[in-house]
């Protein structure tokens, strides 16, 4: 039932790639947290794979699960939590000792199911909650309308594709949906070549996500979980030797991938009306929001129970690997079946374990099975609960900016009466004739909370109001987040600080002729004009239990060793930081590329 090839280098380039992901995580914390200094840019080590080891990824979890606990809302992100998820798997992945990282295990096969069972959960989520949320841009496929001007921080090439056509914003959708909620069913497939094209299909869309929106290491870490569904024949291009297949099982593998094929097609055809006018491509959903959520009530228990059984059969493959005969002869024979045996044991006890975990969270796509779910899923569940080991997913499930991208501007001024002069973020909109930037996978949380915070009011962000303190006061360390260029306070911070509410729009391919990204209108006042000191400011201060005031307990105890961390944050802040992430993934990338040890190793 869908046994791979070998896939001891997909596991080392997956624990690899993983250390990647860590290095982009912390080096772009380290420019937006100032206790980071303290614990500079962890993870860039492991790119060596004699550094891709369990102990060292246990580390790099408790490292980040410290970080996003203390984090609060600016560390509360999907990709936080499926950093931690998946960095907890990587650790379980990992050989414990840099002689055992090329050593083939039969326990490999079940660590890497859970991380294949991981992304069928992202990927399946991603694409239910769009349609089970009701929002009527899902529904009339016109999402990707608003999506490429509405998202965080759009890229140069999100301007372009906001541009196309109608009927091409809605095949888009359409394709997003085949690629994350059908698709994905093709990662337990029993076929290989059904498996690789849903590889292709899920790096299709994170590709195109990439390009068009700034979202840090999210899609380069879905990228990195889609390993999962390939082999070493894929990895290193070459051909798998063993006998050839039976000619029954040959016909029985063209008849699954036709079978697959067509119902693709027929999905597309039947449930969202894809047909060809005039050389245009019309959609439409055809099905409505009762006849799919009785679809998930009836298919999504028999998902879990095709899941249990798919893990079920990987670990009773990996137990018979491990009982195969060795070709050492006596006692030491014996010894080696005992040692693989018992360590296979005890990595398919706990799949069994996380897997019972995860169907929790998961099940929260339809509530009457996650009720029903046997007691110990549960309770596992909810003992692992303040270690973040599992969580539910599904990004975009409403989609915000229909009618306009809603932005804050926040001015400052050394009078009530003004003159007002701008503040500008380093990322995010705000300048109408500022280019979007490319930033991945650097994330700017300031500039992202900055988005939420326009959704709603500032009394339901009560970070705003500490920022808005820290301007006035002029705090070195926040600036920093800022785009000091453009800074107009230099010399002394402004007296007041306003914030205002618009409505960005992109402009159009006409009005593009002129050097202008972003057109805008007044919504309302966000923040009154406010002084430092103020007793307004204060109250807001007290009523969220915020003093405003540094945290004494972060006041350095040893002169030296701050000191010399703070002349490397020095030499550090003269880069950008989306500069800094790129040159250091870019120096992980090409030692990944040259590692003698890797080459080696695949000649």
């Amino acid at each position: 039932m869908g046994t791979m090839g070998e896939i001891t280098y997909t596991k080392v380039s997956f624990t690899r790639f993983m250390g990647l992901i860590y290095l982009m995580a912390f080096s772009s914390l380290y420019f937006q947290v100032p206790a980071s200094e303290d614990c500079p840019l962890r993870g860039g080590n492991l790119i060596s794979p004699s550094l891709c080891i369990a102990p060292l990824f246990f580390l790099l979890w408790l490292l980040y699960l410290s970080v996003y606990k203390v984090g609060q809302v600016f560390l509360h992100f999907q990709w936080d939590i499926l950093l931690l998820e998946v960095g907890l798997l990587t650790a379980i992945v990992a050989a414990w000792t840099p002689r055992g990282v090329f050593r083939s295990n039969p326990w490999d096969r079940v660590n890497m199911w859970l991380v294949r069972w991981l992304l069928f959960r992202l990927m399946f989520a991603a694409g239910v909650v769009k349609l089970q949320s009701g929002c009527p841009t899902w529904w009339g496929l016109t999402a990707l309308n608003y999506h490429y001007e509405s998202q965080c921080i759009p890229t140069p090439l999100a301007w372009y594709a906001h541009q196309l056509p109608d009927w091409m914003q809605k095949l888009s959708v359409v394709g997003t949906f085949l690629i994350e909620i059908p698709i994905p069913l093709l990662f337990f497939a029993p076929v290989r070549s059904l498996r690789i094209f849903a590889f292709y299909s899920q790096v299709l869309l994170q590709v195109a996500i990439i390009l068009t929106g700034n979202y840090n290491f999210f899609n380069v870490l879905t990228l990195v979980l889609c390993l999962s569904l390939v082999d070493d024949e894929w990895l290193l291009r070459i051909k798998a030797k063993g006998p050839s297949e039976a000619f029954l099982w040959r016909m029985a593998k063209l008849i699954m991938i036709l079978v697959c094929i067509g119902g693709l097609v027929y999905i597309a055809v039947v449930f969202f009306s894809v047909s060809f006018v005039n050389g245009i491509i019309f959609t439409k959903i055809t099905f409505t929001e009762e006849e799919f959520g009785s679809l998930i009530e009836q298919s999504f228990p028999l998902l879990l129970i095709v899941g249990g059984i798919h893990l079920a059969w990987t670990i009773l493959h990996a137990l018979k690997i491990a009982w195969l005969p060795s070709r050492n002869k006596g006692f030491r024979r014996i010894l080696r079946k005992a040692y693989h045996a018992t360590w296979c044991l005890v990595y398919c006890l706990i799949a069994i374990f996380l897997f019972g975990i995860s169907c929790v969270p998961f099940s929260v796509l339809h509530r009457p099975t996650q009720l029903n779910l046997p007691k110990p899923f549960q309770d596992w569940y909810l003992m692992t609960q303040p270690w973040d080991v599992s969580h539910s997913y599904g990004l975009f499930r409403t989609m915000t900016g229909v009618g306009g991208r809603p932005e804050i501007t926040i001015e400052g001024s050394d009078s009530e009466t003004g003159p007002w002069r701008e503040i500008h973020f380093k990322y995010k909109p705000g300048d109408l004739m500022a280019m979007p930037p490319f930033v991945a996978p650097h994330q700017p949380r300031l500039d992202w909370q900055m988005w939420f915070a326009a959704l709603s009011s500032y009394q339901s962000n009560p970070w705003f109001v500490v920022f808005v303190h820290r301007l006035l006061e002029g705090e070195p360390s926040v600036l920093k987040l800022l785009d000091e260029k453009k800074y107009p306070f230099k010399h002394s911070p402004p007296k007041f600080i306003r914030a205002t509410s618009w409505l960005y729009h992109y402009t159009s391919w006409k009005q593009k002729l002129q050097p202008q990204w972003w057109k805008r209108d007044t919504k309302s006042e966000y923040f009154p004009p406010i002084k430092a000191g103020d007793k307004t400011l204060v109250k807001l201060l007290k009523q969220e239990g915020l003093s405003g005031d540094p945290d004494p307990r972060s006041a350095k105890t040893n002169p030296l060793i701050p000191r010399y961390l703070a002349l490397i944050r020095l030499y550090l802040e003269s880069f950008e930081p989306h500069l800094f992430v790129w040159i250091l993934v870019l120096t992980g990338l090409l030692l990944n590329a040259t590692n003698k040890t890797f080459i080696g190793k695949r000649r």
